[in-house]
C-alpha cells in the first residue's frame, strides 16, 4: 500500500482536520487513553468469558456428580452388594472432574483456540501465502507426530490412572474401617505398605503424564525458530529489499506471540481428552441408569396395615452369580405380639432373611405377606412400620439431634419427637451427662 494514499485521503477528512489542529502532546495522550480504554474493554470481557466458561462447567460437574449419587441411592441393595463402595465413590467424585476437567473444558477451549488460529493464519496467508503454508505443514506435521507417538501412552496413564484410584480408595477405607482390628492385632505395616504401593504407582503415572502434557511448550519453540528461518528464506527469495522484509517479518513474530500459545493449548486439549477417554465410558455408563426403577412405589395409594400376621410363603434366595441357593423354600408364620428368635450358623443366611423381611431384596420365589398382602405391592409403607437396630450401626457425622432424627433436615426436625424417642430408648440420663447435650458432635 502506498503510504500516500492514505496520507492523501486523511488530508481530506475531518478527523485529520480536527487532529491538525491539537498539540501532538495531546494526540500522543488521547491515542495512549483510547489503547488502554480498548485493553481494558478487552480484559473485563476476558474475566467475564472466563468466569462464565468456569461457572458453567463446574456447575456441569456439580450435575453429573449429583446424578451420579442419586442413581446410587436410589438403586436396590443388590447394587451395593455387587459393587465396591470405593468405585462408587471415585465415580461420584474423581471421574467426574476428571470428564470435566480432561474432556469438557478442553473440548470448549479446543473450538476457542483453533478459532483464534483460523483467523491468526487468515491474515498471515494475505500477507505471505508461501511462508505461511510451509509454517502451517510443518506445525501440522510436528503435531500429527506428537499426537500419534503419545497416543496409546496418555490412554494407558488415563487407565491405569482410574485402577490406582480405586485401589488408594479401597485401601484408605479398609485401613480406618478395620482400625480397631489393626491395632489389635499389630499389622499396621500391612496396610500402610498396600496404600503406598497404589500412592507411589499413582504419583509415577502423574509425573510420566505431566512430563507428556508439557512436552509441545518446551519443544514449539525449536519448531518456532525453524519457521522463522523458512520465512526470513521465502522474503529473501521473494524479494530482496530488506526495508519490505523487516515489516513482514514483524507480523509473523507478532503472530508467532499468539500462535506458540494456541498451538500449545490445543496439543494439550488432545492429551487432555485422550487422558480423560476411560471416564467418558464410566460417566456414560453410571448416568444411563433410569430412576424408574425407585423402590418407593409413590404410585401406589394402598397402605399395609399390620394386625393379624406375617407369613413367609416358599421363600427362596440366592445372589446373583452365585450358584449357591442362600434360601430354600422358608415358610414363617408370626402372629401379631409374639417374639421370635432367628438361630443359625454363620452364613447360613439368617441377614439376608432379615433384609428379604425388610424389603431391601426381593426373593428369587415365594411371597412376604402381612395379612394376607404382599409387601412388594407398598414397600414404602411397610417400611414406615418397621423398627430395626442393626448389628453394625452408623453414626453420622453430625450432632446427636441429626443422628436421632436421621434423615431429617435440620430445619425440619421436630425436638418433641426427638425427645420421645430418648425416653423411649432409656437414654435420658446419658444425654443429660453430655456437655452439649443434643447438639454433642458424634461419628
Amino acid at each position: 500500500i502506498d503510504p500516500s494514499i492514505i496520507k492523501n485521503y486523511l488530508t481530506n477528512t475531518l478527523i485529520f482536520d480536527f487532529l491538525d489542529t491539537l498539540d501532538q502532546i495531546y494526540i500522543i495522550v488521547f491515542g495512549l487513553l483510547f489503547i488502554v480504554l480498548i485493553y481494558l474493554i478487552k480484559t473485563i470481557f476476558l474475566i467475564y468469558l472466563t468466569w462464565f466458561k468456569n461457572q458453567f462447567s463446574y456447575s456441569f460437574l456439580a450435575d453429573i456428580s449429583y446424578r451420579i449419587f442419586s442413581n446410587y441411592i436410589y438403586n436396590d441393595w443388590l447394587f451395593y452388594i455387587n459393587n465396591n463402595s470405593a468405585k462408587l465413590i471415585r465415580n461420584c467424585n474423581t471421574e467426574c472432574n476428571i470428564f470435566v476437567n480432561n474432556i469438557f473444558i478442553p473440548t470448549i477451549e479446543l473450538i476457542a483456540e483453533f478459532a483464534v488460529l483460523l483467523g491468526i493464519l487468515s491474515i498471515l496467508l494475505f500477507i505471505e501465502p508461501i511462508g505461511t503454508s510451509l509454517i502451517f505443514i510443518i506445525f501440522c506435521f510436528f503435531s500429527l507426530v506428537y499426537i500419534y507417538f503419545f497416543k496409546n501412552k496418555t490412554l494407558n496413564f488415563g487407565k491405569t490412572r482410574q485402577i490406582l484410584e480405586f485401589d488408594k480408595l479401597k485401601y484408605l477405607q479398609q485401613g480406618f474401617g478395620a482400625l480397631r482390628d489393626i491395632k489389635i492385632i499389630n499389622c499396621e505395616s500391612f496396610f500402610i505398605n498396600q496404600y503406598d504401593y497404589a500412592n507411589r504407582k499413582s504419583a509415577d503415572v502423574m509425573a510420566k503424564w505431566s512430563t507428556i502434557q508439557q512436552l509441545p511448550r518446551l519443544t514449539l519453540e525449536i519448531v518456532a525458530v525453524l519457521c522463522l528461518v523458512i520465512v526470513v528464506t521465502s522474503l529473501i527469495l521473494k524479494d530482496s529489499e530488506i526495508t519490505k522484509i523487516i515489516p513482514t517479518l514483524a507480523m509473523f513474530g507478532a503472530a508467532s506471540l499468539r500462535l506458540l500459545p494456541s498451538c500449545n493449548r490445543i496439543l494439550g486439549a488432545f492429551q487432555n481428552i485422550r487422558y480423560g477417554k476411560v471416564s467418558i465410558d464410566v460417566i456414560f455408563n453410571e448416568l444411563k441408569f433410569s430412576l424408574s426403577n425407585r423402590s418407593n412405589n409413590l404410585n401406589i395409594i394402598e397402605n399395609i396395615d399390620f394386625k393379624k400376621n406375617i407369613k413367609f410363603k416358599n421363600v427362596s434366595f440366592s445372589y446373583e452369580k452365585s450358584k449357591v441357593v442362600t434360601l430354600s423354600n422358608i415358610n414363617i408364620k408370626i402372629p401379631k405380639g409374639k417374639f421370635i428368635g432367628i438361630v443359625g450358623e454363620s452364613g447360613a443366611g439368617k441377614s439376608t432373611l432379615i433384609d428379604i423381611f425388610l424389603g431391601l431384596l426381593k426373593p428369587t420365589s415365594g411371597h412376604i405377606k402381612v395379612d394376607n398382602k404382599d409387601i412388594s405391592v407398598n414397600l414404602s409403607s411397610w417400611q414406615n412400620k418397621i423398627g430395626y437396630v442393626p448389628q453394625d450401626i452408623y453414626l453420622l457425622d453430625d450432632t446427636l439431634r441429626q443422628n436421632i432424627a436421621f434423615g431429617v433436615p435440620k430445619n425440619e426436625i421436630d425436638d418433641k419427637q426427638v425427645i420421645h424417642a430418648i425416653k423411649l430408648s432409656k437414654l435420658e440420663d446419658f444425654v443429660k451427662s453430655l456437655k452439649n447435650g443434643l447438639n454433642t458432635i458424634f461419628g
